[in-house]
């Protein structure tokens, strides 16, 4: 996808109710700043892709595309600004940004934390769980 498309898109995200994804973005509140209402200048604030891999993400997920709450980003980075990754709490306290990345610091699967965060178990690798 090319930065246009890119720019395409998420425009009709969040202006045109017919759109696939208008009910995740347009249709709950998130707009595209009225700068941005040209490419030319969306591609000068945004400067161009680092990689094919890379489309726009918004660092406050309930913000608005605007510039300073945008950047390029991988689907892997974009997950974990996403609604759908909770940070956990070990029970000594450390905090981590996932549970994925929990388990990779202690040696656990991953399910084993969410276990824990959900009440379905007590404890995993020696530690009590939350989420934070």
């Amino acid at each position: 996808m090319t930065e246009r498309s890119s720019w395409l898109n998420m425009r009709q995200r969040c202006n045109y109710p017919g759109h696939a994804g208008y009910k995740n973005y347009g249709g709950r509140g998130i707009k595209v700043c009225t700068r941005w209402s040209r490419f030319s200048v969306f591609l000068e604030d945004m400067g161009p892709k680092p990689s094919p891999k890379h489309s726009i993400d918004r660092i406050d997920n309930d913000g608005d595309y605007e510039p300073g709450n945008c950047r390029w980003a991988t689907k892997h980075e974009q997950i974990y600004n996403s609604n759908l990754v909770r940070p956990v709490a070990r029970s000594d306290g450390k905090i981590y940004p996932s549970a994925s990345i929990a388990a990779r610091d202690v040696g656990m699967a991953s399910q084993n934390i969410a276990a824990v965060c959900r009440g379905v178990r007590r404890t995993s690798g020696g530690y009590g769980w939350a989420y934070a």
